[in-house]
């Protein structure tokens, strides 16, 4: 069906009388007139209803899923959980430690600007329109959905927090912003803090008990990698000029706030409960994650965690394709929590639609494990680091019985690898536990400072403030 206007539909029937009519008749008509209405078109005004709540928060949950597809590989590439297997060099760059170049393809035309597209939404939705709604009449409808899209904004703040260095915080589209800054980076953990602390208000007045379960987890999260980051931050800083920086002397983290809320959320619970984003083809960005490992072939699971196929691109198939063993066993037995997680992601009847967890049990439970190790609680530690080994069968331990030349931190940080496999913290704990990826090399930057993905050069082409600021030239040493 066509739609057109009344002058439109007039303009037409006099370009039809003739030439001579056309001269003396058509006065304001335009041969190519655009005074079209549209009545499918959709304003930015139509998003004030109450209806809208849900689709706000689908978007932005669809928008967060993008941008994990788009910087979860590049982020697994620096650390030693994938390789560089195929022909595009910049893979290679990643894969050897060169972290902070603004140029490379895969971070900076593909992992920042989904990010920052999902950073911005996140705040559009929760900062610009669920306010208003939730002050309608509607509110107590709204409430869910705006609880959820608080926990998506605070996902992508606690993601961009653990893999950058700096980044671009804006709300303005017009403007162009500073970053934030190495200094201020701190910013996006207290902004993620903010939006789950908010959200389980919300969740808690809506009686919804899923919604305060992973908005608990998010915050526990993000707390704990805030002071991870916060850690990194001090030894960098620390470190003389064109010297490298130190691992932390004392890497545990015993945060009490986050072990409080990595407690409440294990309570709520199920064993073995995890929030993924499972992405169906339609979702993802055209460069992911899935793509690129399983069907492309440009990486693959790192060599210390599988044994690779005769032409080493992808694991061997079951569990003969698993190399990296469960070091509490006396007897060298594949790890059970990898295999489970392999088979999950990196074979390539997944393709690209490998699931991507944010969120799980285990994971709360490795925050409560490493804050009573750092006090020396071994009892609370043997409690939750088997409560993490029972989730894939694998045998309960005692400090006292773990093998010879095994310490409890060996096994936690065994634990962390293998369980938050492909979840963005393994780089975090490359440089906290002083263990350098296997396919480092000494002039990157990775193996001498405690760096992480820079603002990209598109942003920094486009933005002329997106410039570390002047101050931070000797302490950030990342640029």
């Amino acid at each position: 069906m066509s739609h057109t206007t009344p002058m439109l539909r007039a303009c037409r029937a006099l370009r039809l009388a003739g030439a001579a009519v056309l001269a003396a008749t058509l006065g304001a008509c335009n041969l190519f007139e655009t005074s079209v209405r549209n009545p499918n078109a959709i304003t930015e005004d139509a998003l004030g209803g109450a209806a809208i709540a849900a689709n706000l928060t689908n978007g932005l949950g669809s928008s967060v899923l993008r941008s994990m597809a788009a910087v979860l590989g590049p982020n697994a590439v620096v650390s030693d959980e994938l390789t560089w297997i195929g022909s595009r060099e910049a893979y290679r760059q990643l894969d050897e430690g060169q972290i902070t170049d603004p140029r490379n393809e895969y971070t900076n035309e593909n992992g920042y600007p989904f990010t920052s597209e999902a950073r911005w939404y996140a705040d559009f939705v929760t900062e610009d329109r669920m306010p208003a709604l939730l002050a309608t009449v509607d509110s107590v409808r709204v409430r869910p959905d705006a609880a959820r899209a608080l926990l998506y904004s605070a996902m992508i703040h606690t993601m961009i927090g653990e893999m950058y260095d700096d980044f671009v915080l804006t709300r303005l589209r017009a403007i162009e912003a500073p970053s934030v800054g190495v200094a201020r980076f701190d910013t996006m953990f207290v902004i993620a803090i903010d939006r789950a602390t908010r959200g389980l208000q919300l969740a808690t007045t809506a009686g919804n008990t899923a919604l305060r379960r992973d908005l608990t987890a998010i915050r526990a999260r993000a707390r704990h990698s805030r002071a991870i980051k916060a850690q990194l931050r001090a030894a960098r800083a620390a470190a003389a000029p064109g010297t490298s920086a130190a691992a932390p002397t004392s890497p545990l983290i015993n945060d009490a706030d986050a072990t409080a809320d990595a407690q409440a959320a294990i309570a709520l619970m199920t064993p073995g409960y995890r929030f993924q984003f499972v992405p169906q083809p339609a979702t993802l960005p055209g460069i992911n994650v899935g793509f690129e490992m399983n069907s492309r072939l440009e990486i693959r699971v790192g060599g210390a965690y599988i044994n690779p196929n005769a032409s080493g691109t992808q694991p061997l198939p079951g569990v003969a394709g698993i190399r990296l063993t469960d070091i509490a066993n006396p007897t060298p037995t594949p790890d059970a929590a990898l295999a489970r997680v392999v088979d999950e992601c990196c074979r390539s009847a997944v393709d690209r639609t490998m699931p991507m967890t944010v969120l799980s049990e285990v994971d709360m439970q490795l925050i409560v494990a490493e804050a009573a190790l750092a006090t020396g609680n071994t009892a609370n530690f043997e409690t939750a680091i088997n409560a993490v080994r029972a989730r894939s069968s694998k045998p309960a331990i005692t400090v006292a019985g773990l093998p010879t030349g095994v310490t409890a931190s060996d096994l936690l940080v065994h634990e962390r690898r293998v369980n938050l496999f492909l979840q963005m913290r393994r780089l975090m704990d490359h440089y906290r536990f002083g263990i350098p990826a296997d396919r480092w090399v000494t002039q990157n930057i990775a193996i001498r400072r405690h760096c992480f993905f820079p603002v990209s050069f598109g942003e920094k082409l486009s933005n002329r403030n997106a410039q570390p600021q002047p101050a931070e030239a000797t302490t950030a040493e990342c640029r």
